[in-house]
């Protein structure tokens, strides 16, 4: 301060000090976090950058909410508003015919409370009664036997405790503008302990529905061992089948308007009783769908008590499971190919000889939706035409002429009428970019362990999302997506000035593509195996040339003459697969075929 040369070079020392200080301090505490485990990490990383966009005042009719409790009453009106007002009267017909075997009881026993108590995640938001997971899971041992008092007395009697039917939502704020009800989304918070009874039904319903083929192969959505990969590669193939002939696609895409919250409870009683959910079961589904309210939480205040009228419990177990039995009928009458994932759904065929098919499976669903109360969406409902020589044909939902589209995003991935996959590669790109700009910004200067945990859980999971669907095969892409790991891998300063294959090999990390040729070669492993809960083993044909040397599991070589067919899962892997040794491909489990696998294409070449 007093201008002299001597003081301003001890301000400037103890400055450069100072901050050298404050940056050796924090990367210190970044790495005490890495080594305290990868929870951790993640805590410590969601504070950073996932940032909680707090609900703003709402408006409603032109009002702005004075607080946050007329806020919570805004969203909880706009929440409600979407139920389902079922008529009273003589319920519809059901399409399918009645099923003659039933599933009316289920056991309770306090081993198998246990033993779902046990597997219950350490951590997770507890529902309106306030129990954790993992006070539930740490003193399994002692509430096991009186839960199961608890569940075997509210199956028998049909009633459950009256905070397992309340539900807390949280507002998630999804796009436009923050001030309107509509732009948000309900995340449904219910008690823990019901949600174990749930787990428990939900295991022999499911396997009553398999058995019975009450939900069909066509059906991806929140089922064992099914999943979008699984849709979108069921679609894919027969689309490049078609095209590799010649012969162009129509693809519908429907979207069920608010489909959950819609579900009318009569009917679906209905429609479960008819597929063979009778007796105590049954009753005490009814039980569990009937007399629920929620509340909508908006800072530290709750909305007025809102019930129920219609739809599958959100936040629940057996909901997703509820829908699939309510739409499986519609599922059973269309002609047409298709597949759904839940109330995702896509119809198609060929262009020429099956439009009409398509067409009659369109009013099919256009009177199913009026009679079983669950209207479509109209203006989120499209065509996507592949083929040069499509023909262009217009089809119309209730007279309703549907849009037709060069690009759509189908369960994450960009599909355009090339079925190119650069625009999602551009889209992916960019996303994880973004986020490695926050990361970057959150830890100053990370060591190798950090910066490859950093990388691997939060940068690689988006440029690998369905990679057996999309995986490039032109060299810009390929650069591209390259770059993501490139540049990273650069973050740690101990790293920049080494090349990239040094960088990685540092970090033990392989290159984006070789860990797509690995995913590729898992996925053939798990269908070439049956690891899915339905066959896709279709897609791949067998070589039946006996005199071949290696594994029993060779690829037939197909004669491709198009792009698309040739960039499909079952022509890239053809020839790595068959290279592969038998003890690979022979290994009994996935987790088996990874870490051979890996040893194979890591750390052989």
């Amino acid at each position: 301060m007093s201008g002299a040369q001597e003081d301003y070079d001890l301000h400037r020392n103890f400055s450069n000090m100072l901050k050298s200080d404050l940056r050796l301090a924090k990367s210190r505490f970044e790495n005490n976090v890495v080594k305290s485990g990868p929870k951790a990490v993640y805590k410590f990383m969601r504070n950073k950058i996932l940032s909680k966009v707090s609900v703003p005042i709402i408006c409603s009719n032109n009002l702005f909410a004075k607080n946050e409790q007329e806020s919570a009453n805004f969203l909880a009106d706009f929440f409600g508003s979407v139920f389902t007002s079922e008529p009273k009267g003589n319920l519809p017909a059901c399409p399918a015919p009645r099923a003659e075997a039933s599933l009316p009881n289920i056991d309770f026993t306090d081993e198998i409370v246990l033993k779902e108590l046990d597997n219950l995640p350490d951590k997770s938001s507890p529902g309106p009664d306030g129990i954790t997971s993992h006070v539930l899971r740490r003193c399994s041992s002692n509430l096991a036997r009186p839960l199961s008092h608890i569940m075997e007395r509210s199956f028998q009697t049909s009633k459950l405790p009256p905070v397992w039917l309340q539900a807390h939502i949280t507002p998630v704020y999804k796009k436009g503008d923050k001030t309107m009800a509509e732009n948000y989304r309900p995340i449904s918070l219910t008690s823990t302990c019901c949600k174990v009874m749930e787990r428990i039904i939900w295991r022999h319903l499911l396997r009553f529905l398999y058995d019975h083929d009450i939900i069909t192969l066509n059906q991806h959505g929140f089922l064992p061992k099914r999943s979008t990969v699984t849709c979108l590669l069921q679609c894919l193939n027969e689309w490049t089948l078609s095209l590799e002939k010649n012969i162009p696609v129509d693809i519908i895409y429907l979207d069920f308007a608010k489909a959950f919250d819609r579900v009318p409870h009569r009917r679906l009683i209905h429609k479960l009783e008819n597929s063979g959910i009778r007796g105590l079961l049954l009753q005490w589904i009814k039980a569990f769908l009937c007399g629920r309210n929620f509340k909508v939480k908006v800072g530290s205040a709750f909305s007025n008590k809102k019930d129920v009228l219609s739809g599958v419990p959100q936040g629940s177990v057996l909901g997703p499971v509820l829908f699939l039995v309510y739409i499986s009928d519609l599922l059973t009458s269309l002609n047409s190919h298709h597949a759904f994932y839940a109330d995702d759904g896509r119809i198609y065929g060929n262009s020429f000889s099956s439009s009409r098919i398509i067409q009659q499976d369109l009013h099919t669903m256009y009177t199913w939706t009026h009679v079983w109360l669950m209207p479509l969406n109209l203006q989120k409902c499209f065509v996507l035409r592949l083929g040069k020589n499509n023909p262009n044909i217009a089809y119309t939902l209730n007279n309703y002429v549907l849009e037709s589209v060069q690009q759509i995003n189908d369960l994450g991935v960009i599909l355009d009428k090339e079925l190119s996959f650069s625009e999602h590669t551009v889209h992916i790109v960019k996303k994880a970019n973004v986020r490695s700009y926050l990361l970057q910004k959150t830890f100053t200067n990370p060591d190798e362990v950090l910066l490859k945990t950093l990388f691997v859980s939060y940068i690689r999971p988006i440029v690998e999302y369905a990679s057996v669907i999309w995986s490039p095969a032109l060299v810009k892409d390929k650069q591209l997506i390259e770059k993501v790991q490139r540049r990273f891998s650069k973050y740690g300063q101990s790293l920049r000035n080494k090349s990239y294959e040094d960088r990685l090999s540092t970090l033990k990390l392989p290159t984006l593509e070789k860990r797509r040729l690995f995913n590729d070669l898992v996925c053939t492993y798990n269908i070439l195996s049956n690891k899915f809960s339905f066959s896709l083993a279709d897609i791949f044909v067998l070589s039946d040339i006996s005199r071949l040397r290696g594994h029993s599991l060779k690829l037939y070589h197909e004669n491709y003459k198009t792009k698309w067919r040739q960039n499909f899962l079952t022509n890239r892997v053809f020839q790595i697969w068959n290279g592969l040794a038998v003890e690979i491909v022979e290994a009994t489990t996935t987790a088996s075929f990874k870490n051979k696998l890996g040893i194979y294409l890591y750390q052989s070449s």
